[in-house]
């Protein structure tokens, strides 16, 4: 991606600025570098550690399994209480607590995190999603393929874009 070399220039002139970081991250992941635009993410958080498109990203990097990331669910869960620590009314740091409890093995924390996102009228594609993801790991498969085949093909990435999630 173009944008990268820039956005590395604008990172090496203004350090630290939250936003730069975000973006350079994002360029490095739309560029397949994964390992890369995580590792800008976390070393952005250690600069600023409340900003919330780092936390978000980071908290996604680290609770889900990703090629060539160091997958850290309860690190992934640190970072989305901390999301909801600096946005309580945001459901979309709601939906990241519930994925990260989720990868991280604790259910009912997960169920929990994600009614309180549908009470904050979180996006209802990614709650279903999520759903799926949770029925399924609690054992009922079947019935957690068939909700995410249905959810499935609204997730695009202008979706996620729009909702904040990207």
């Amino acid at each position: 991606i173009d944008a990268i070399p820039a956005l590395e220039r604008a990172e090496a002139l203004a350090p630290g600025n939250p936003s730069t970081a975000y973006n350079l991250g994002l360029a490095q992941w739309k560029d397949e570098q994964r390992a890369e635009a995580a590792r800008t993410w976390n070393h952005a958080l250690r600069r600023s550690p409340d900003a919330p498109r780092l936390l978000m990203a980071a908290g996604i990097t680290r609770s889900l399994p990703w090629p060539d990331i160091e997958n850290d669910p309860a690190r992934g869960v640190e970072l989305a209480k901390r999301l909801v620590q600096t946005q309580p009314a945001s459901p979309n740091a709601m939906l990241l607590l519930a994925a990260a409890t989720l990868a991280a093995g604790d259910h009912p924390a997960s169920a929990e995190a994600l009614n309180r996102a549908t009470e904050m009228k979180a996006d209802m594609g990614a709650i279903r999603l999520m759903q799926a993801m949770l029925i399924a790991e609690l054992g009922n498969r079947d019935r957690g393929a068939e909700l995410y085949k249905r959810v499935r093909p609204n997730i695009t990435q202008a979706n996620m874009l729009r909702q904040g999630l990207l």
